[in-house]
This record gives C-alpha cells, sequence and structure tokens, in this order.
C-alpha cells in the first residue's frame, strides 16, 4: 500500500512537475511574445521619429542609426555601425568638444543637450541641436549613450533672415530723416526713432513707458491754424483712421518758440485687420514754413517793387504765356488782364517786330540764355516807344525753366537819337563814298593823263627820231645801190687793166700790194651788201617805231595785234639781249589767225609796254637769285599766246616764269600808284592804267594769275568790234 502509496505520489509529484514546466513553457513563451511585440513597437518609434535616433556605445561606436538620421546626415546604418561616425559628422574644430561632452555623460552626467554645425555625407553643413541621454543597465551601470538630433538648418537661417530684416528695418528707421513713432492700441510707445527723438528732443519721451496722451503738452496748436484735440494723428490711428497731413507746433528743448512738424497718423493693423496700434510719421518743416514765410515776404515786396518802379516788370512760364497778373504791363498798354493772357501781350507789340521778337524768343528759350532784344509797345494813347527788353530763366533742379521774369525799359528818348545819330552817320558815309569815288576818278584821270601825256611824249619822241633817221636812212639806201654799181664798174675796168697790162710799173705794183688789191676786190661787194641789210634793218625799226607811236593816224582803227606786239618788242630788244648778269630771255611766240582789230591802237601799245616790261622786272628780280648754271639750266622765256576764242573774244596771254607774287600783292597791283618796285623804279601807274584801257576803253577784262617764285600771266580779253576781210597771220 505504501508502495503503492508511494507510487502514487511518486506519480503525483511527477505529475506536478509536468505541469510546471508546461506552465513555464507557457509563460516563457508569452513573454518572449511580449517582448518581440514590444520590440517591433520600439523599431516602430524609432524608425518614424522625426528626430533622429543614435546609439553609441562607451567606446563611441554607433549601434542604432534610425532613417531620420540618415536623412539628415546622408550616411546608411551600414555604413556607420561599429565605426568612429563621430568624425564623420561632425567638423574637426569641435570633435574635442563633442568627446568631453560624451565623456561627460560616461562619468555619471544623466543629460546634456548642445547645438552645433555637423556634416553630411556630400559635405554640407547643418545646424544641429543634440539632446544626449546615458544608458545604463538594471544594475545600474551605463553601457552607452543616445542622442536625438534635431536638424534646425532652417530654422537658424529664418532666424538669421529675421534678425537682418529687423537690424535693416531698425538701419533703415534710424537713417529716416522723418521721425517716427510707433504705439500699441493702448497708446503705449514701441518705437521712438532717432529723427523723432531729434525733433521732440532727446529724453523728452520715454518710448518704453509712456503714452502719447501723457505727451499732448508736447504739441501747441497753431495759433493762427488751431486744431482740435480729436484730430491728433495718433489718437486717430489708434482708433483706426487714416489722418491727414497736419502741421503742428512742438516744444522742443534746445528752441525757445518750438518747431514746426508735419504730422501723419496710419492705423496698424495684422492679418486678420485687428487694430493692433498706430504709427505716426513727423516731418521738420521749421525751414520750409521759414521759407514760406520769407517767401510771402519777398512777394510782397516784389508786388511793392512793380507798384513803384518806372519799368514794366513781367513774367511768364517756361513758354513765354502770361498766367499771372501784370500791372505795369496793363497800365501802360491800357490791355485788360484778360486781354494780355496767355500770348496776348504779343499784341502790344509793333508788327514789324513780331517775327523778329518771336525768333529771338526761341533761341533764349532753346538755349536758356538771356532774353535781350528791343521792340516797340504801344502805349494806352496809340503811340509807340521803343524799350528794352531783357529776361532771365527760373531754372528747376534738373535743368529746365520754370518760369521766365523781366523787365522793359523805355529807351525811347535813347533810341530817337541814335536813329538820328545812324541817319546822320549814313548820309555821312554817303557823301564820304561819294568823295572816295570822285577821289578814284580824279586818281584815275591823273594816271590816265600822266600816261597819256608819257605815251604821247614818247610817241613824239619815237615819231620824231624815225622822222629824223628816216630820210638820211632813205638817203644812204637810194644811194648804196648807184655807189655799189659804180664800184662794180670801177672794179671791172680794173681787171680789164689787170688782163691787158700784164706787167705793170713798179710803183702801180708796190700800191698794189700795199692795199690788197685782191682781197679789197673781193670784201668791197661784200661790204655793200652788209651796209644795205644795215639800212633795210634801220628802215625796219622805223617802221616798228612809227607804227608803236601811231602818230597821225585815228584814235579807234583796225589794226593787225601781231604787228603791234612785234612794235613793243622792238622797243623793249634792248632789254631782251644778253647781259653780263644774265643770258638773253627768250620770247615765245604762239600766234594763232586774228582778224584785224578795232581798237585804240596807241593805248593797247601801252597796255603791251607795260606788261612786257613787267615781266622782264620779274625775271630780272629772279634772275639776280640764281646761279649762271641755274640760268643755263632753266632759263627765262616770256610767252605770247593769241587766239579767238569760241565766245568771239579776242585773248592775248602774256606770261614769264620770273619771280610772280603774293596772294596778297595781287589783290592791289591794279590800284593806282601801287608798286612793289623801288622809288625811283616805278610809278605805280602802268597797270592801273593797263586795266582802265582793257576794261572801259575796250569793254573788256583784263586778268592776273602768278604763284610766288613761278611766274605770272596776264589775260587780256577784248571783244572783237570789226572784221575785215583781209587777215594776217
Amino acid at each position: 500500500m505504501f508502495q503503492h502509496q508511494g507510487n502514487d505520489a511518486s506519480n503525483l509529484l511527477s505529475n506536478i512537475d509536468t505541469v510546471e514546466i508546461k506552465d513555464n513553457q507557457i509563460q516563457s513563451d508569452f513573454l518572449e511574445a511580449e517582448l518581440r511585440h514590444l520590440h517591433h513597437k520600439l523599431n516602430f518609434l524609432l524608425q518614424n521619429n522625426p528626430l533622429a535616433v543614435i546609439e553609441w556605445n562607451t567606446s563611441f561606436e554607433v549601434t542604432e542609426w534610425n532613417s531620420a538620421a540618415e536623412k539628415i546626415f546622408g550616411y546608411t546604418k551600414h555604413q556607420v555601425l561599429s565605426n568612429q561616425t563621430l568624425e564623420l559628422i561632425t567638423p574637426q574644430g569641435i570633435r574635442g568638444t563633442l568627446k568631453e561632452i560624451f565623456q561627460e555623460l560616461l562619468e555619471k552626467v544623466d543629460s546634456i543637450d548642445s547645438i552645433h554645425q555637423n556634416c553630411t555625407q556630400d559635405g554640407k553643413s547643418v545646424s544641429c541641436r543634440w539632446y544626449n541621454r546615458t544608458l545604463t543597465s538594471p544594475d545600474g551601470t551605463i553601457v552607452g549613450i543616445v542622442s536625438m538630433v534635431d536638424d534646425i538648418t532652417t530654422r537658424k537661417q529664418t532666424e538669421a533672415l529675421l534678425q537682418e530684416q529687423a537690424n535693416l528695418s531698425q538701419l533703415i528707421l534710424n537713417s529716416m530723416n522723418d521721425g517716427v513713432i510707433v504705439a500699441d492700441e493702448q497708446g503705449k510707445f514701441l518705437v521712438f526713432n532717432p529723427a523723432a527723438k531729434q525733433i521732440f528732443g532727446n529724453g523728452a519721451i520715454d518710448s518704453s513707458q509712456e503714452q502719447w496722451s501723457q505727451h499732448y503738452g508736447l504739441f501747441l496748436p497753431d495759433q493762427t491754424t488751431p486744431f482740435p484735440t480729436d484730430n491728433l494723428p495718433l489718437a486717430k490711428a489708434i482708433q483706426g483712421e487714416n489722418s491727414e497731413n497736419v502741421e503742428m507746433f512742438v516744444r522742443h528743448p534746445q528752441a525757445t518758440d518750438g518747431i514746426w512738424v508735419m504730422v501723419n497718423g496710419t492705423p496698424l493693423k495684422d492679418a486678420q485687420g485687428k487694430l493692433r496700434g498706430g504709427i505716426i510719421v513727423c516731418c521738420d518743416i521749421t525751414q520750409r514754413k521759414q521759407a514760406e514765410a520769407a517767401l510771402k515776404l519777398s512777394e510782397l515786396r516784389y508786388r511793392s517793387l512793380i507798384t513803384a518802379t518806372s519799368q514794366i516788370i513781367w513774367t511768364t512760364n517756361a513758354e513765354g504765356r502770361v498766367i499771372e497778373d501784370l500791372p505795369g504791363w496793363r497800365l501802360y498798354t491800357g490791355l485788360s488782364k484778360k486781354e494780355i493772357q496767355d500770348f496776348g501781350w504779343l499784341d502790344s507789340i509793333h508788327p514789324e517786330e513780331r517775327e523778329d521778337t518771336a525768333q529771338i524768343w526761341l533761341r533764349a528759350v532753346e538755349t536758356k540764355q538771356l532774353y535781350q532784344t528791343e521792340y516797340r509797345i504801344q502805349s494806352a494813347d496809340g503811340n509807340y516807344r521803343y524799350f528794352l527788353v531783357r529776361g532771365v530763366p527760373v531754372l528747376n533742379e534738373d535743368g529746365s525753366i520754370l518760369e521766365w521774369i523781366g523787365t522793359c525799359t523805355d529807351i525811347d528818348r535813347q533810341k530817337q537819337a541814335q536813329i538820328t545819330l545812324q541817319e546822320s552817320e549814313t548820309q555821312l558815309r554817303q557823301q564820304t563814298h561819294q568823295l572816295e569815288q570822285a577821289l578814284k576818278q580824279l586818281q584815275f584821270t591823273q594816271s590816265q593823263l600822266i600816261q597819256s601825256e608819257k605815251m604821247s611824249s614818247l610817241g613824239q619822241l619815237v615819231a620824231g627820231v624815225a622822222h629824223e633817221i628816216n630820210n638820211p636812212v632813205n638817203f644812204i639806201y637810194a644811194n648804196l645801190i648807184h655807189a655799189q654799181n659804180y664800184i662794180q664798174d670801177l672794179l671791172n675796168l680794173l681787171n680789164l687793166y689787170q688782163q691787158n697790162y700784164l706787167h705793170p710799173v713798179p710803183e702801180i705794183q708796190e700800191q698794189t700790194e700795199a692795199i690788197e688789191l685782191e682781197f679789197l676786190t673781193e670784201d668791197l661787194p661784200k661790204l655793200f651788201s652788209s651796209m644795205k641789210t644795215g639800212a633795210e634793218r634801220i628802215k625796219q625799226i622805223i617802221n616798228s617805231l612809227r607804227t608803236f607811236s601811231r602818230m597821225g593816224e585815228a584814235e579807234f582803227k583796225a589794226v593787225d595785234i601781231h604787228q603791234a606786239i612785234e612794235s613793243t618788242l622792238m622797243i623793249l630788244q634792248h632789254r631782251l639781249q644778253t647781259k653780263p648778269e644774265r643770258p638773253q630771255i627768250r620770247i615765245i611766240k604762239q600766234y594763232g589767225q586774228l582778224p584785224l582789230i578795232a581798237c585804240y591802237a596807241r593805248q593797247l601799245n601801252q597796255v603791251f609796254l607795260n606788261i612786257v616790261s613787267n615781266a622782264i622786272d620779274a625775271i630780272n628780280a629772279k634772275d639776280a637769285q640764281r646761279t649762271t648754271k641755274e640760268m643755263k639750266l632753266y632759263p627765262s622765256t616770256i610767252s605770247i599766246h593769241t587766239e579767238v576764242d569760241n565766245t568771239g573774244l579776242l585773248v592775248i596771254r602774256i606770261a614769264d616764269n620770273g619771280i610772280g607774287m603774293s596772294l596778297d600783292i595781287q589783290k592791289h597791283i591794279f590800284d593806282p600808284f601801287f608798286t612793289t618796285k623801288p622809288v625811283g623804279k616805278g610809278t605805280g601807274l602802268g597797270l592801273s592804267t593797263s586795266h582802265q584801257i582793257v576794261c572801259e576803253k575796250h569793254d573788256g577784262s583784263l586778268q592776273c594769275i602768278s604763284l610766288f617764285g613761278q611766274g605770272t600771266e596776264f589775260i587780256i580779253s577784248i571783244p572783237i568790234k570789226q572784221t575785215f576781210s583781209s587777215s594776217r597771220n
């Protein structure tokens, strides 16, 4: 039984043990399931936590790294596990500080919070707030550190931007010339910028404590333009109303009488439209008020001046329109204020001077310069008087014309005297001109008389010489023929004697040898031939002299121009020949086919003589500056060219390669008594008389073309008045 009981007991114990084991197993499975569920929840919370969660062991190695940490720093959990991650995500400069923080945590410090910069995998810098806590085992041993990290980069940037904007706003407020006062809805001052303090005086208002109502005593109503108390701009602003600009007279510690301030109030409302206070803007207008007062005084003085002065004072706008009353103009012209408005004032100006006045006005407006002119203004009685008109532009800051201010000064008496003087001067100038013309004509007449007398004397002399020489030359020339015949007969007779008497007596033989009879009989005919040639040359010279003098011939007749030119060259032949100081002057003739020309032959001979003589003088002046070699290489020449051009004019060109003339000299060569030659060498009448002969006597022209150092050309052009059937080359 006991055995059975013993067996039963054993079985019972065995069963009890089995039940206990099963219960423990169930409980263990339950706890394990609960732990897995708890771990799942913790892992879910860890991975979905918006803050980065990092677990560190005591060696500062990462044991946990959630997805938020990956997002902030860019490293995956696999990259940071069991690594010195602190060096990856922390700038080198603050690594020591973080290690000190972690070391303090390991030394029984529960928690340490900090803010510092961190590095991301791509090299960017982020601002982070770190919440560091220690991890302990059940027995209290520190086994690690858990850090929760919040990326506050955007927040820091926003705070920096807000601070920058606040600094900028404060800078703007501090730099504003206008005073700014901001109050809350109870009227407490929140902002009182430096300009406002300067306007009201430093220390006059405590912006952090006082209310506007306590400082109403600062504002003194303008005695001339009082305003009600309830119209104070700040009072209206904190009541939600905009105020108009109000001018106030304000007490000031440094101003005995105070200062003038323009004030404007505006309510401050939030985004929902709720009233949060008011803002008042103050501007010191003391100088403007003083300027306005000075301007009023100036205008009063100006009006008084207009009334007192004898001048007409006027003002217009930039375009010249009258926009203000002109009492002086109305009083003088008798026009009404309406009649002179705009450009009506022009009706008072004399019609002959309105256009010129308008042009002068437009130039003054364009150049923004002084407007000055003279014109006649019609008075109320209908008479015109001269006025000196001056106007000055008043300019804006940008340089544009704001208005014109001017005066009209009566100068009629002076103007009439000036007109009388001008008329007298005009009459005097006319008389002077007439006298000058008379003197000029007298000079021309005198020069013509001198030249005519000179040429007449020369002609008489030449004609007399030609006449006196002509008779003996004719006698010699006529007897030379007979003498030549007589001598030839004697020579023939002598030849017969020599043929028939071969042996003359010794005395004849000696005389024959003494006189060189053979040479004499051979040379004597040549001698007579030479004498005949000389006589013929003398006759030609006489004919040229008679042609040049034209004595006993009609004043106006048809002549051969070439013959006249040749006679002139014959007269001047001795000046053209070779001289010790220079070679012969070459004459180059280019004669055209000319008809007989109707002209004053003696006077044209005088023209040719003057021009060719001057050409010889110019060549001699140039040759005096040249060497013999230069004169041989570049010989001196006078060229004479004649033709009848296609207009029917006889054109004679006489050119030389002499010293030439400057432009200044060319302007005066035809003036009477003008000469460039030394005293005693020229009278200055030759070219003047020549010009008169060609231009006045023959209706032609005499031109001079010259280049200094190269030569001169005179061009004579005269119309062919009469032609004959016969012509000469």
